[in-house]
């Protein structure tokens, strides 16, 4: 039996998956989380074979809690979860150590098999992610930490609240956010607001 964790703060989301991945042959769904937070204290309980997670959530976003797991769970296999496929969060998931990517839109056969694939360590190729997407977006060009820094800054948090979500300084949260605006061409916040819907990224 594959246990599986989701973790999502949709509970319309969490609630349909679970459904759909308890009444599958082989696969149970052990716990829900609703943010990286959660997800990482159940993961020290629970201890699931995989973990299923929403890439875009308040606080701790699933980017973060990916690399926060990997560093106390190096084998733990976790799938990244998005509604759109827009913007470098495919991309940043796996080089974090995801093991896959799966976007909401896609069928449950899909899910299934990549599910599946990951926990039996078989390749399974990535699911739907389009390169041309990720050069295409300005947002592409920001490194896991300048892209976590903007997610949160999107999302309406302070600099010292970013601070003390990822454990690091205020400096560097700045700096990170200095880089990621050059990268942007912007230089403030309601700019970074409209490139953001301008891309469909969060």
């Amino acid at each position: 039996m594959i246990k599986v964790l989701l973790v999502d703060d949709h509970e319309l989301v969490t609630e349909g998956i679970k459904g759909l991945l308890n009444i599958s042959d082989g696969i149970e769904v052990v716990g829900v989380a609703k943010n990286g937070e959660q997800a990482i204290q159940k993961v020290k309980t629970l201890l699931p074979d995989v973990i299923l997670m929403d890439v875009f959530m308040p606080g701790i976003g699933g980017i973060e809690a990916c690399r926060r797991i990997l560093s106390l769970y190096p084998t733990m296999k976790i799938i990244g979860l998005s509604g759109s496929s827009e913007g470098a969060a495919p991309k940043q998931f796996l080089q974090m150590g995801g093991a896959n990517f799966l976007f909401k839109h896609e069928s449950t056969e899909k899910m299934l098999d990549i599910i599946k694939s990951v926990a039996n360590e078989e390749s399974y190729i990535f699911s739907g992610i389009n390169p041309s997407n990720n050069k295409e977006s300005p947002f592409a060009l920001l490194s896991t930490r300048e892209a976590e820094t903007i997610s949160l800054i999107l999302q309406g948090k302070s600099l010292l609240y970013i601070a003390q979500i990822l454990n690091l300084s205020d400096s560097s949260i700045g700096t990170y956010r200095r880089r990621g605006y050059i990268k942007l061409s912007i230089k403030s916040n309601v700019e970074l607001a409209r490139l953001a819907a301008l891309h469909n990224y969060k």
